[in-house]
């Protein structure tokens, strides 16, 4: 009797765990290069948790526009383990020619507040789709 309890006490520690620590909030990608004044896509990706979306605020970033996103919710079992992802896509649009970072900032979630890593992109010349070719030629 005594050893099922420990079992049982163990096997809740470990759900415990796994729950803690699967909660992440991060920018795909990371980084990488935008077109000057041309609207692309990020992704703002939590895992395990869902946004709050009446305390949810995305810093200021000098020289990126961010536009309203649209959301997508999936969920997977894989092993006996249910993940939920909500992605939150925010159409931008570099205004500058210079580097842009969104620093590190912290989002309200229904776990609580989580970190997410700052994403640093450089700005380049507009281009034709996934070509690589800038709008001029």
């Amino acid at each position: 009797m005594r050893q099922s309890k420990i079992i049982l006490v163990l096997f809740l520690l470990l759900v415990l765990a796994e729950r803690t620590f699967a909660q992440v909030v991060r920018w795909e990608p990371p980084g990488g290069q935008l077109g000057f004044n041309q609207v692309s896509e990020l992704a703002l990706v939590f895992e395990g948790c869902e946004p709050d979306h009446d305390k949810f605020r995305l810093p200021a970033v000098d020289g990126l526009t961010f536009g309203q996103p649209s959301q997508n919710n999936q969920t997977s079992f894989d092993n006996f383990k249910v993940t939920h992802r909500i992605t939150l896509i925010f159409p931008v649009r570099p205004t500058k020619r210079t580097p842009i970072q969104i620093p590190d900032f912290s989002v309200e979630t229904d776990k609580g507040p989580l970190p997410v890593k700052a994403a640093s992109f450089t700005v380049g010349n507009a281009t034709i789709g996934g070509t690589g070719l800038a709008l001029d030629d």
